[in-house]
């Protein structure tokens, strides 16, 4: 990895977009997406995240965080962060996943303020997973 990538990680997380400890601001959030570096976790459940998720987050729902604190390690490319998401009003999921995180040894994780309702309202880029259960198109 490049010095100066590295140095402007830093600078979008720090300086000003880190609004209080364990959270990100989403101005920080969509520079530091458009670069692609960051991990994005989807703490959600199932169906929220097969309704629809940021694209390219990775699902890890909030109760096995811990369990695949390992996966997700091995997910992030340094000096890449992790940023956490939920749809709750105040990230309370988004912000336990941090602190699961942080003591699974994976400290520069953030949730992020407004969630996925927010990035939808700013016309941030969402994936809808397929249900399992749908069969697949089959051309007439």
């Amino acid at each position: 990895m490049r010095p100066h990538r590295q140095l402007l990680i830093l600078l979008l997380m720090f300086a000003g977009g880190q609004s209080e400890p364990g959270r990100i601001t989403m101005d920080a959030f969509v520079r530091m997406y458009a670069l692609k570096a960051v991990l994005v976790l989807d703490v959600r459940g199932i169906d929220a995240y097969r309704a629809g998720h940021i694209a390219g987050a990775v699902h890890v729902p909030l109760d096995q965080i811990a369990e695949r604190a390992e996966e997700i390690r091995s997910l992030i490319k340094p000096p890449d962060s992790v940023v956490t998401y939920c749809s709750c009003l105040d990230e309370h999921a988004s912000l336990a996943a941090v602190r699961v995180l942080a003591d699974h040894g994976i400290p520069h994780a953030s949730a992020l303020i407004g969630g996925y309702p927010e990035w939808v309202e700013r016309g941030g880029k969402i994936e809808k997973a397929k249900s399992q259960k749908q069969k697949p198109k089959t051309k007439a």
